[in-house]
């Protein structure tokens, strides 16, 4: 047996480094689709139907953001045996977007002129006889409407997240009736981990004011709705609910008091494929003159804010995707609604002009709907 021995001696190895650069990689088929900051739609249809549509935007700017948009639609119309049912709708809005390291700030300003013909029946066809002119049959609406929303802005799922807007609207028609709305919504959320069962949830409040005041030839009114909706929401696993308790409260000329408890619960059957939504809902809505003109602009003059009571509903919907392409919804509903307005004809006022009178009435609502809307290529 002999003994070895062993020296190791260490040195600096010099070493050199080329890097090849790389080309970008490519996906075929998927070039980046250019950004137009101008947008034009246009059409014409029958009885002389144009149609034309704008929007325009400042350049990408990371904060700001300033938006143009005018439409205008219009028809000549045609109804056998009725004299002229034309119709236009005008609308011309300017928005803009601040954006800072916290908040979101939205500005807005529209304008908007609808005028359409009531419906007048040819009673004495071929003679001149009581033959009404199109300005005696012409009912005008002029809108102007502003808004104002700040909104956090944060990355941290963690966060109180807030928003506050408010939308002031003025109204009048042609008839001397006027409508002042001004609605205020808030809303504040924060994360908490009070559930152990529950990967995320969050605590929060909902807010709406909603003040409004109609003057007409007959009469002067002024109503106020407020509503609380503290609330509570956590998911777990394929599971979403959110529940929370509606407070009402409604004043005009005497004062009401309601409270509702609100339910929505989801479920994710096939995940981002296929869920279940079910739910409780319940609470007041006012439909005032805007509203009620919107819906149908051959109301009389003189019809005033209607608030209606949903005091119970129920839901049940399924949701699904195919393919990234194709999304369908099968949805039941059912309402027990006090004070729902619906609309008839007035059949008191001798007139060509043919309008419609509100009424309200207690209602039971069942709504079976199903929808699906297929998603092609941009």
């Amino acid at each position: 047996f002999q003994k070895q021995s062993y020296l190791i001696n260490p040195f600096l190895f010099q070493t050199g480094v080329t890097i090849k650069p790389l080309d970008a990689a490519r996906v075929s088929g998927e070039d980046p689709k250019p950004l137009f900051r101008n947008y034009l739609k246009g059409g014409l249809g029958t009885n002389n139907s144009p149609y034309a549509e704008f929007f325009a935007s400042s350049a990408a700017n990371p904060n700001h953001l300033i938006t143009f948009h005018l439409k205008h639609l219009s028809s000549t119309g045609h109804i056998n045996d009725q004299w002229f049912p034309g119709f236009s709708e005008n609308l011309g809005e300017l928005s803009g977007k601040l954006f800072t390291e916290m908040n979101v700030l939205s500005l807005s300003a529209a304008y908007s002129r609808d005028v359409n013909h009531f419906y007048a029946p040819k009673l004495f066809k071929g003679t001149k006889l009581f033959e009404p002119t199109q300005d005696s049959l012409k009912q005008r609406f002029n809108l102007i409407r502003g808004s104002f929303e700040l909104k956090s802005r944060s990355d941290e799922e963690d966060a109180f997240t807030y928003s506050l807007k408010t939308d002031v609207a003025n109204v009048a028609d042609y008839y001397k009736t006027s409508e002042l709305n001004i609605k205020v919504k808030g809303m504040i959320q924060k994360s908490t981990d009070w559930l152990t069962f529950a990967k995320h949830q969050y605590l929060g409040v909902d807010v709406l004011v909603d003040n409004n005041t109609l003057k007409n030839t007959a009469k002067s009114t002024t109503s106020t709705l407020v509503e609380v909706i503290p609330s509570y929401r956590f998911l777990f696993d394929e599971y979403q609910v959110d529940f929370g308790m509606k407070t009402d409260f409604f004043s005009d000329s005497i004062t009401h008091l309601t409270i509702y408890p609100t339910v929505d619960a989801s479920v994710q059957l096939v995940p981002d494929k296929l869920a279940a939504l079910a739910g409780i809902t319940g609470g007041l809505k006012n439909y005032n003159f805007n509203t009620l003109r919107l819906t149908n602009p051959f109301i009389s003059s003189l019809t005033g804010v209607v608030t209606s009571n949903e005091r119970f509903g129920i839901y049940a919907a399924i949701k699904g995707n195919i393919a990234q392409r194709v999304d369908l919804e099968a949805r039941f509903e059912t309402k027990i609604i006090d004070n729902m307005p619906l609309f008839v004809n007035d059949t008191i006022r001798k007139s060509y002009q043919r309008r419609f009178n509100v009424i309200t009435d207690d209602i039971n609502l069942i709504k079976i709907l199903f929808s699906a809307r297929y998603i092609g290529d941009a």
